[in-house]
């Protein structure tokens, strides 16, 4: 942006009382070096384009962030590394909001933590902001996004908090790939860990009891039903036909028999278990 144009935005951001958020691309930039204004005047960080990196991870006490849970690292490497871009801050109007780890063999600069999302506190010119390097692919700029536009705003841009989450797993006892023991307890953890990020979550299971140690299966497919009825009461339940058939295409005789199945099933099996719906009603299988 020339000097005239960039001068005439900052102005209208002091007047207005807004900040700025900035996308910036890959395309041309120059390799770990300092950007230059096109007045010639330098912006106090370098830039470096195209980087492998690994593990984003969120700052814990980044001052934006409202949507986004500061502190968290997604570990493993990060797609699209032609299209990012990583900043390395020279002042303290900046501070690092997102960062990653570059990924470079038989470089001693390996494993460096750049910056991905800086926020400037306008200690230079006096207007805020949040410079995005290169894309909003990923995920979690995505939620950062919203806390940028929430604060650079002052808050008169903003989404509600409130938020609904729901795991449903179908074909329960059915799927070609059954439970086995062992996924039970894998699921049981990871429902767990879940449930410290968003306290009573539990998993949605739909189940066919029709299919409950189906003739045919392996001994080990037959344990993994059990251990899933074992646990019964850690999950939610929803029925998903007794037995996996399309209900459209079934006469109410066929329907009415599918309930009592159910009914039977749950008395004998799921006693007692909660199934939800839904309009958000609770019933009592059985």
């Amino acid at each position: 942006m020339d000097p005239w144009n960039r001068d005439l935005l900052l102005k209208y951001c002091k007047m207005f009382d807004v900040g700025i958020v900035s996308l910036v691309p890959s395309g041309d930039l120059p390799f770990d070096e300092e950007v230059t204004l096109k007045s010639g005047e330098p912006l106090p960080f370098t830039v470096r384009t195209g980087p492998d990196l690994r593990d984003f991870s969120v700052t814990a006490n980044a001052t934006m962030l409202r949507v986004t849970r500061g502190g968290q690292t997604e570990s493993g490497p990060i797609p699209h590394g032609e299209d990012w871009v990583t900043f390395m801050p020279r002042h303290v109007t900046y501070s690092s909001v997102a960062s990653a780890k570059l990924v470079e063999e038989d470089d001693e600069r390996g494993g460096d933590e750049r910056s991905l999302v800086l926020q400037d506190h306008g200690k230079l010119d006096g207007v805020r902001k949040v410079l995005f390097g290169g894309q909003l692919r990923h995920w979690v700029n995505k939620l950062l996004l919203l806390d940028a536009l929430h604060w650079v705003s002052k808050g008169k841009v903003a989404v509600p908090l409130t938020r609904y989450i729901l795991v449903d797993i179908d074909d329960v006892f059915v799927g070609k790939h059954r439970f086995l023991p062992s996924d039970v307890e894998e699921l049981l953890s990871s429902q767990r860990r879940l449930a410290e990020l968003v306290p009573g979550f539990k998993y949605n299971l739909g189940f066919s009891g029709g299919s409950f140690r189906r003739e045919g299966s392996e001994e080990k497919e037959k344990a993994g039903d059990e251990a899933v009825v074992a646990a019964r009461d850690e999950f939610w339940w929803f029925p998903h036909s007794f037995t996996h058939f399309q209900a459209h295409k079934a006469d109410n005789v066929s329907l009415l028999i599918n309930e009592v199945c159910y009914f039977v099933f749950g008395r004998e099996s799921m006693n007692p278990s909660k199934t939800f719906f839904s309009d958000g009603k609770e019933q009592t299988i059985c």
